[in-house]
């Protein structure tokens, strides 16, 4: 038996395999290729998103500039227009007013006249006077002059003020997607101070400020924190964080003030005078328990550095007799060798406070003042009333964030961010509070701090501002 087997020549079966092993190496090569291009138009994507990001950034600044000057412009109008009417308004005045006067002046000549006359004229004189008197006194009588002159009251009327703000608010929007799927993207793209389709208010710019989801206190913040999360509307977060402060009962400089069972920091001498070492002695007030680090702690109880911090003060005054260049009250920070330095933390070399206090260039008014390392800042007048007897309470806040070098103030009454301030530190940093004489004022100060702080969305768009 037999059997026959196939032989291929060597030559021909290593070239078909040598012909498959090129194919692939080609195959592999394309696909190499392919990658480079992809990769190379992933860079050019990075490129033309920061230039494209670049070119947006400078749109928008344009834009809300254009809109500012808008704003600027009609507050002149509005402001020249009520001059005007003013001016009109008091010419008017002027002139019934000179003319009255003049009407009063001759009644009250012919009311003489006929006084004397009845008093010095003779039988003959009656006769003949009476005629001309009976005319005069007519002519006095054809007006009657109103009880009241009525002036017409200027308004500042401010309809369709709610829509305005609330088409401001919801102006504008960054769309992730390139694509033309909407035309009015088309339409706005060219022209980006148009109005602006808004094809998903969740796109929009409009920021807010989120409970975090998380039920227990992180492991960075101590107890007591309450954070937050801060969303810009584009993909990006940023952590808030709202750190539990306690006033330093025991450093608080009881020649002038002191710290209640409550926690509140009052104006008044404290019954017991304390002298020990490691009680304020200069400063009219006292800090918070804990300083703020200024790099990163491994401790689970201090928060981490560079999360923005956020507290308020909520004080109480009431004004017993006006004062002249007198401090009422402070609030800030300030850094911790510099704590006991001088009589206000204003006058701090290393200190930031926002201060509330009488002077004879705000009479019959309380004013706002930022300090900055000792030095005036911006003034705010008409905080309150500085009238014997009168009382308010006012709300402050401060956002801090020690990583970026930020610190800001908020008047929380007002909704106004009074200074954001620049600052690089060089030393742990301590919450400051202080108060002023108890015989012109008296100052209960309350620190708002952790849960205790209530997030109101006003409040979410002043810390928002204060960040940025």
């Amino acid at each position: 038996m037999s059997h026959e087997h196939d032989v291929k020549d060597l030559d021909v079966a290593s070239g078909a395999a040598k012909g498959r092993i090129e194919q692939h190496g080609k195959n592999v090569t394309a696909h190499h290729t392919s990658h480079q291009a992809y990769l190379k138009s992933i860079n050019k994507a990075v490129n033309d998103t920061k230039k494209t990001s670049s070119a947006l950034k400078e749109t928008v600044h344009h834009t809300f500039h254009s809109l500012r000057t808008q704003l600027d412009q009609r507050e002149k109008e509005l402001i020249i227009d009520l001059d005007n009417q003013t001016k009109q308004e008091l010419s008017n005045l002027h002139s019934e007013h000179v003319t009255s006067e003049g009407e009063s002046e001759r009644c009250k000549w012919t009311s003489d006249y006929i006084k004397t006359v009845l008093r010095y004229a003779s039988n003959s004189d009656f006769l003949t006077l009476d005629s001309s008197i009976q005319e005069t006194t007519k002519t006095h009588l054809r007006t009657v002059p109103p009880e009241v002159y009525s002036s017409p009251a200027a308004a500042f009327k401010t309809r369709g003020l709610e829509k305005l703000k609330s088409d401001i608010s919801n102006f504008g929007s960054v769309i992730g997607d390139g694509s033309a799927s909407d035309e009015h993207t088309l339409t706005d793209r060219g022209t980006q101070t148009d109005n602006i389709h808004l094809p998903d208010p969740e796109k929009t710019l409009k920021h807010k400020l989120q409970v975090a989801t998380e039920t227990t206190p992180l492991p960075q913040f101590g107890a007591g924190t309450k954070t937050y999360i801060l969303e810009t509307g584009t993909g990006t977060t940023l952590t808030l964080q709202c750190p539990k402060l306690q006033l330093d009962a025991a450093r608080a400089n009881t020649r002038w003030c002191h710290v209640t069972t409550d926690g509140e920091l009052v104006n008044s001498r404290h019954a017991t005078q304390h002298r020990h070492s490691g009680r304020l002695w200069k400063y009219w007030g006292t800090c918070a328990c804990t300083p703020i680090p200024l790099t990163q702690s491994p401790s689970t109880v201090t928060p981490v550095p560079h999360i923005p911090r956020y507290w308020e003060t909520h004080t109480k005054v009431g004004v017993v007799r006006r004062g002249c260049r007198c401090l009422v009250l402070e609030m800030g920070v300030g850094e911790e060798s510099q704590v006991d330095s001088e009589v206000y933390v204003s006058r701090h070399r290393r200190s930031w406070c926002v201060s509330v206090g009488s002077c004879v260039k705000h009479q019959g008014n309380l004013y706002t003042m930022v300090w900055q390392q000792g030095e005036e800042g911006k003034c705010y007048s008409n905080t309150m009333y500085d009238t014997p007897g009168t009382q308010a309470t006012l709300h402050h806040g401060v956002v801090l964030d020690v990583g970026e070098g930020r610190l800001a103030f908020i008047d929380l009454e007002k909704e106004v961010v009074l200074a954001k301030v620049d600052v690089e530190w060089c030393e742990s940093l301590l919450p400051m509070f202080g108060v002023g004489q108890p015989s012109r004022y008296t100052v209960n100060m309350k620190v708002i701090s952790g849960a205790d702080i209530t997030m109101t969305d006003a409040k979410k768009s002043l810390i928002y501002d204060a960040l940025n």
